[in-house]
């Protein structure tokens, strides 16, 4: 187990999500709002996988919270989808419906906008509890390592810092239930 590597890999993963989302607290328009869901899924993805290479058990407190974290941030990113397809088929409904019902639609736009906003909030709520359990099992797991694995933790963690914020992903259209596959650097 590499743990100097994995645990640098999980906390540059997990740091960048944190200075995503309180960068900006207005992500933007829909089109960019999937792009950067989709990103930061990605990203909290490779924290999970580092976290569950880097320790013997999966039932634990921070698998807990990132699987949590990662869940909930799909359901943003799911928000945002609906919202998109809404759009795309706003003009075909309005040719088959009663005028009425894109009134019915706009309604549905703007609760899937609020819905997004809330879960958004979520996250944001959700890392600010993670922020002290990951700090607290990298404290931990620093004062353990030996002096070379310090250095190769900190080598490392320069290494992910630099590869996760040229990270990107590839976008699904809406409608497209594909998974999201990683591009890696840019």
């Amino acid at each position: 187990m590499n743990l100097p590597v994995f645990t640098a890999r999980r906390d540059a993963a997990h740091a960048l999500v944190l200075a995503i989302l309180a960068a900006d607290p207005d992500p933007g328009t829909k089109a960019e709002r999937t792009k950067l869901y989709a990103r930061l899924m990605a990203i909290i993805d490779e924290a999970v996988m580092a976290t569950q290479r880097s320790q013997l058990t999966t039932d634990t407190p921070l698998l807990h919270y990132l699987d949590l974290l990662r869940e909930t941030m799909a359901a943003c990113l799911a928000m945002v989808r609906h919202e998109l397809r809404l759009d795309q088929e706003a003009i075909e409904f309005s040719r088959m419906l009663p005028p009425e019902a894109a009134a019915q639609l706009k309604a549905a736009d703007r609760a899937f906008a609020v819905s997004e906003k809330n879960i958004l909030g979520s996250v944001r709520q959700l890392l600010g509890l993670g922020e002290r359990l990951v700090e607290h099992d990298s404290r931990r797991r620093l004062t353990r390592f030996s002096a070379d694995d310090r250095r190769r933790y900190a080598v490392a963690r320069r290494e992910y810092d630099d590869f996760y914020a040229n990270y990107e992903v590839t976008v699904a259209a809406p409608g497209d239930s594909s998974p999201q596959e990683p591009c890696g650097l840019s």
